[in-house]
């Protein structure tokens, strides 16, 4: 047996001048969520559930600015174009509505979309969550360190770009954002000098170097983003730059790979202006948050910060980024004092066999949108190498 939440557009939505043509048929239809009978919440905290669920999937699904602003996951907000109401309570036949499990529409929000729906709830609500909906909110790998939400002597948010790029430091920009440096003295008291996260602009559709492939080189591959380092821990990029499609298209012409330049134009856009966007609000406040926080709390909070890294040395674990068979993997058992010590994790392979070491992973979505991955980073200490791939889990 089970509790059924429908969730309907009111009339407002569609006559307003906010909701593009092609997302009329989508939001005609009703949404039902299905919960556990025996679940344990009242109905109030079921109704609240739905809308906080509903309204994060929506900005995942169509980003933040589909209705003409940010989206709000507020009741407030969802009130204004949306109805929530038992099914029991609705006379319309709702045998066409597809029915779709709560805890299925809870698992496809990324981590921090999840993270942020538990923190809004109370110890009950929570506990519930993580057990009746399995949700699984252990850390991505075996062994996580490292959560941090300020700038510390050893991690450093949106660093200087002529500390991150070596030789033509524009053109590295032109491509890719510099996001944080870490010291590698904190992944490994052996290891001397810095390593970048860095996230390319693209991809606006599918995964980077998808539509390039006879551009990629040994440490430049499809979801795969490899660097040199030079001795002042500077990176170049290890490809040429029609790795990346908007080179490629402007080298050519946009039928060569079935693109709308314009598109991909408007894509690279909007990530500068949102890099740029939440670099000015780190350096104001000195951490990044919620994009609602101060509308709806009148104040930045220290709960509304966003994590601006999320693992630090340890172990990866085995995200989607480990499924792309383009690259070798070796497997290694973890350690008997590890979280999960009967668990194994992957190590990407340099071209002579050997094993790149973990540096960690972050949310790149936390410093640039429209990104919406988790950024992993290796390091190879004998090589000299940085390698980077990205996890759409």
């Amino acid at each position: 047996m089970t509790i059924q939440l429908v969730v309907a557009s009111k009339p407002e939505l569609f006559e307003s001048d906010k909701l593009a043509d092609r997302y009329h048929g989508i939001f005609r239809r009703r949404f039902t969520y299905s919960f556990p009978k025996d679940i344990g919440l009242d109905n109030v905290t079921l109704v609240n559930l739905a809308k906080q669920m509903f309204l994060a999937n929506i900005q995942m699904e169509f980003g933040a600015e589909f209705l003409g602003g940010e989206i709000h996951t507020t009741a407030d907000y969802f009130d204004r174009w949306w109805t929530v109401s038992f099914s029991d309570g609705i006379q319309e036949d709702l045998e066409n509505c597809d029915v779709e499990l709560a805890s299925d529409l809870l698992n496809r929000l990324d981590r921090r979309e999840r993270e942020h729906i538990f923190s809004m709830q109370s110890d009950e609500v929570r506990a519930v969550l993580s057990s009746v909906l399995e949700v699984d909110n252990r850390p991505q790998g075996p062994q996580a360190d490292g959560l941090l939400f300020e700038e510390t002597e050893y991690f450093k948010p949106f660093p200087d770009p002529a500390d991150v790029f070596a030789g033509d430091v524009e053109t590295h920009l032109k491509y890719l954002l510099p996001l944080a440096t870490v010291s590698l003295k904190q992944i490994n008291a052996a290891w001397d000098g810095s390593i970048h996260f860095v996230q390319p602009i693209e991809p606006y559709d599918g995964v980077v170097g998808e539509m390039t492939s006879k551009h990629h080189s040994p440490l430049c591959r499809e979801n795969w983003v490899g660097y040199r380092i030079d001795e002042h821990g500077r990176y170049e990029f290890a490809a040429d730059w029609e790795y990346f499609l908007l080179k490629s298209l402007e080298t050519h012409d946009d039928s060569q790979h079935g693109v709308d330049g314009n598109e991909l134009k408007k894509h690279y856009e909007r990530a500068r202006r949102s890099y740029t966007s939440h670099r000015s609000h780190f350096q104001e406040y000195g951490a990044l948050h919620l994009p609602y926080a101060l509308e709806e709390y009148g104040a930045y909070r220290d709960r509304d910060r966003l994590e601006l890294v999320n693992q630090l040395g340890g172990k990866p674990g085995w995200g989607n980024w480990a499924t792309m068979e383009n690259w070798s993997l070796s497997e290694h058992p973890c350690d008997e004092d590890d979280e999960f010590p009967d668990e194994t994790y992957p190590l990407p392979q340099a071209k002579d066999g050997s094993d790149f070491s973990y540096v960690g992973w972050l949310h790149s979505f936390t410093y640039v949108k429209p990104s919406g991955c988790n950024l992993e980073l290796f390091y190879h200490p004998e090589l000299r190498l940085a390698l980077t791939t990205f996890d759409w889990s």
